[in-house]
């Protein structure tokens, strides 16, 4: 076959990395530096992404970058288009409707009626996939994940971390050890440069003119030191960003979390063994949250605006030319720019692969693999070009959603070149099986005073909780996970003053018991077995993490309604915190029923955080190396993604946890690329 594309770009590659989240991106800056040094005659290594770059600093190379008059390149949830959804006629969420008076009445997100509204198809941002018993929502972009998701960094405990790296066939022996993997995680670290809003407060663009620190209402009960900081700032003329009245919802969760923490009866009487309330840590620039929240830019990030891309931005003088930067510490702003900058690297943007299929020579043995791949035009995405790669060594980075699947079918389906064999050998039958939803679910509940709470984004602060010493005694015992995390999660719609809404993440018993499952048309789809709620517990599912959420939430309530005037309370109209968790485990923004319009505190079935069905030491090895059906490595076929964690990350959000156990892999077998294969230079 040529070598050439029918626009003249190379087809021929060592390797083709398939998807930019936080695994094809720390793939790609691993193997690109893992070559030796020099300019050679065609880049070794491309990487295929289905969405675009949204901020165009990558690929737009014979475009002008200047931004003479500021377009950041989203739409907003308020005024959604073709650019929130990833291919589709409607918007992936749904805003309230039939009821104009927002201010009037508490909404969450169960709570009223509930519309998506059309939008012209597009490669858009966010891409929703609606499973058996799942919904499932992804990034589609340079950048993958870390272009919607609200930069939340989180790292587990080591205790947490192994509860979840349990191997399902061997719960007594892990997949993975926390100490395999803790040097990792300070690497990506170092790259990703996450910081708390309480860390950032006395650098110079972090600092807002001089406000009435008064005004803000901050509760007695914020840690000593934040409220020092606070008091040095006004001396100074001026406040820290977690004293602006932006953040007012930030520091009534903390104040009630550290309500609940100071009462010992409350978390004997809840089992709740220890409780950590904290500013949550973000890779993101604080100098541009900064700018919103003195009016110097319109509001995006400071009103919870993510999912569909934040406009939030800097302008960076290079040369002569000014460019733009989003807020968050995207992929394609660090991992993809120094992977870029090797010289190895090509990327092609919206480039959709359909399939992959092994080539083995005949005479040699010699084994390589073609990608067959659909080239979106955004101008006409119903008409797109197919383009056939071929390249030596293949990694797969599609995300959990995707990975996968592409394995199965590609497996199960002919040959591109040869209809009589399947596109690749016969797999370990652990491929697709093995995925989970990290715990997540949402929880709504309303204070007993004001919040705000669409305001206060991308993200704030967060507590975490443990129960019981010994964590796999207390699952096994209490059906409930040892480990939630709680995070104040920005309403983006949300108009009333009231409600609070957090992102809640656990660890189960059967932390993956999902898996892809065979259709009609030969495709995979995602099956998940149903949660049940039977004598007042849940059970299978996320059984767990839903039952030690319900009992967080009644501490939590009990330790800050106690003593509160009843006439306060009242106000509400008798709703005061947790009622009752919901049984809809399909979606819960419809609104269809009478079910679904009452108040419940939890919402589950749903995730940001898919996770799984390529674990490592099961469908793979122990580095992502994938194994065929009688458990040998197939040769030249990676996994680098969340596809290799088997469902949770610990009760913590997974981006640092991806990366890191991509780090782990790619310093195993980035050698192994470049030299066993071969380089083509």
């Amino acid at each position: 076959m040529s070598n050439l594309n029918s626009i003249g770009k190379p087809t021929t590659f060592d390797t083709i990395i398939i998807g930019s989240g936080f695994g094809g991106s720390v793939a790609a800056l691993r193997l690109c530096q893992a070559y030796p040094k020099g300019t050679p005659d065609n880049k070794p290594v491309l990487l295929l992404e289905r969405g675009k770059d949204w901020w165009g600093n990558l690929t737009r190379d014979d475009q002008p970058k200047t931004a003479q008059t500021p377009t950041p390149p989203f739409c907003n949830y308020r005024q959604p288009d073709g650019r929130s959804a990833w291919m589709a006629t409607e918007e992936p969420f749904g805003t309230p409707v039939g009821d104009p008076s927002l201010n009037d009445k508490p909404l969450n997100f169960n709570d009223g009626v509930f519309a998506k509204r059309p939008v012209a198809k597009y490669p858009g941002l966010v891409e929703t996939i609606e499973a058996q018993n799942m919904t499932v929502w992804m990034g589609a972009g340079l950048g993958g994940t870390s272009q919607v998701y609200n930069t939340i960094f989180q790292k587990p405990s080591c205790e947490a971390f192994n509860l979840a790296f349990r191997d399902p066939d061997c719960p007594e022996s892990n997949l993975l050890n926390f100490d395999q993997i803790a040097c990792y995680y300070d690497t990506v670290e170092k790259i990703m440069s996450p910081t708390t809003m309480v860390s950032e407060c006395h650098g110079t663009n972090t600092t807002l003119p001089f406000l009435n620190i008064d005004s803000c209402d901050i509760p007695n009960q914020i840690d000593q030191t934040t409220m020092v900081d606070l008091a040095e700032h006004r001396n100074q003329d001026q406040i820290s960003i977690a004293a602006a009245p932006d953040y007012l919802s930030t520091r009534v969760f903390l104040s009630q979390a550290n309500n609940l923490q100071s009462k010992e009866t409350v978390l004997c009487d809840y089992g709740i063994s220890s409780i950590d309330p904290k500013f949550s840590t973000l890779a993101l620039d604080w100098s541009v949250v900064a700018n919103e929240i003195s009016c110097k830019v319109l509001p995006s990030a400071t009103i919870g605006e993510m999912w569909y891309g934040m406009n939030s931005y800097s302008e960076v003088e290079q040369g002569k030319e000014k460019i733009l930067y989003g807020i968050k510490n995207s992929l394609d702003r660090n991992y993809l720019a120094q992977a870029k900058a090797t010289n190895m690297l090509d990327i092609e943007c919206l480039s959709e692969v359909t399939s992959i299929n092994q080539q083995v020579d005949p005479v040699t043995d010699e084994v390589s693999y073609r990608i067959i791949v659909n080239k979106i035009d955004e101008n006409k995405v119903d008409a797109p070009q197919q383009i056939i790669y071929e390249a030596k060594n293949v990694i797969l980075s599609a995300g959990s959603m995707h990975s996968a699947r592409l394995l199965l079918e590609s497996a199960n389906s002919p040959s591109c070149t040869d209809i009589t064999k399947p596109g690749l050998p016969s797999l370990s039958p652990y491929v697709g099986k093995l995925w989970g939803q990290n715990g997540d679910l949402f929880a709504t509940q309303l204070c007993n005073e004001p919040v705000r709470p669409a305001n206060g984004g991308p993200g704030s602060a967060e507590c975490d909780f443990q129960y019981g010493d010994d964590p796999k005694t207390y699952l096994q015992e209490n059906n409930a996970s040892p480990f939630t995390k709680m995070v104040v999660y920005p309403v983006w719609y949300e108009e009333s003053v009231s409600i609070q809404n957090t992102l809640m993440m656990g660890v189960c018993q059967n932390t993956a018991p999902g898996q892809f499952v065979k259709q009609a048309d030969g495709s995979y789809q995602l099956s998940y077995p149903q949660t049940i709620e039977a004598n007042g517990k849940f059970e299978g599912g996320m059984g767990d993490s839903i039952n030690t959420a319900i009992n967080t939430l009644n501490a939590w309530k009990e330790a800050n309604t106690a003593g509160v005037d009843p006439t306060k309370l009242a106000q509400f109209k008798g709703y005061q915190g947790p009622l009752h968790c919901s049984t809809n485990t399909k979606r819960t923004l419809t609104g269809n029923s009478a079910a679904e319009n009452e108040h419940f505190d939890v919402a589950y079935g749903m995730t940001p955080h898919p996770l799984g069905g390529c674990v490592l030491g099961k469908a793979c090895d122990s580095y992502g190396r994938v194994k065929n059906a009688n458990g040998d490595v197939v040769k030249g076929l990676y996994v680098i993604d969340g596809s290799l964690i088997p469902g949770s990350t610990g009760a913590c959000t997974p981006a640092w946890t991806i990366a890191a156990v991509a780090e782990y892999c790619m310093a195993e077998i980035s050698s192994e690329l470049t030299t066993s294969r071969g380089c083509s230079k």
